[in-house]
């Protein structure tokens, strides 16, 4: 399939209301055509039954463009570190939060031994989706009592808005794992008051959290003009 007949494809199916949504949810300088993601489903699907090739394909042009290209190149039958590169290259320039993860859903791994090494790299990346990946991949594939210590370690502190919202979204996840683990990384993290009191919000927001626990957890909020 040439990069001109995927975008036929798209285009054929595009839904104006449905491109405002998107523009409004994702902030990106993408272009957006505006496809329904049951739709994008089955042209993902046919991509992948032609070969998975798209001759010609440009990266952040289109949006929807990126969700076929990540998720073909990190669905495929391929060595993981093969993905693990591609990820570092097609992530720099990415500029939204939905790319990344719908490519980290995309990327299925058990191998956590290869993964302890490619996380602490993506966390130290200049580039902050490359970072959200980090944390949205650990979140998919890795949140188990054995790993969660390991996890605590890498974090980092970071002040891209986009990561921080994965660090919580981790936080929040290894708590329902892990709670006691979490609960004592919570007393003693040095991550900012921001992401702390985030990923408590979104504990408490969980209905596989008793109200008990919850009115426990409040301790542990941070006073941000402390910080």
């Amino acid at each position: 399939m040439t990069y001109q007949e995927l975008l036929t494809l798209l285009f054929a199916q595009q839904d104006e209301g449905y491109r405002l949504f998107n523009q409004k949810i994702v902030p990106t300088s993408l272009k957006v055509i505006g496809v329904r993601s049951p739709i994008m489903g089955k042209i993902l699907k046919q991509v992948k039954n032609e070969g998975g090739l798209v001759e010609g394909a440009l990266w952040h042009d289109y949006l929807e463009v990126d969700f076929i290209l990540a998720n073909v190149a990190l669905s495929k039958e391929a060595p993981l570190t093969e993905k693990y590169h591609f990820v570092e290259k097609f992530m720099k320039d990415a500029d939204n939060w939905a790319i990344v993860d719908s490519a980290s859903g995309a990327f299925q791994s058990t191998d956590f031994t290869l993964a302890s090494t490619w996380i602490p790299r993506y966390i130290q990346s200049p580039y902050p989706f490359v970072r959200r990946f980090a944390y949205v991949h650990a979140l998919n594939n890795f949140v188990q009592p054995e790993h969660v210590p390991f996890l605590f370690k890498v974090m980092a502190k970071d002040e891209h808005y986009y990561v921080r919202m994965a660090q919580a979204w981790l936080l929040c996840e290894c708590f329902l794992k892990a709670p006691e683990l979490t609960e004592a990384f919570f007393a003693k993290s040095t991550l900012d008051a921001w992401t702390i009191n985030k990923a408590l919000s979104k504990i408490s927001d969980s209905f596989r959290v008793s109200a008990e626990v919850k009115e426990k957890l409040k301790k542990y909020r941070r006073n941000r003009k402390s910080q």
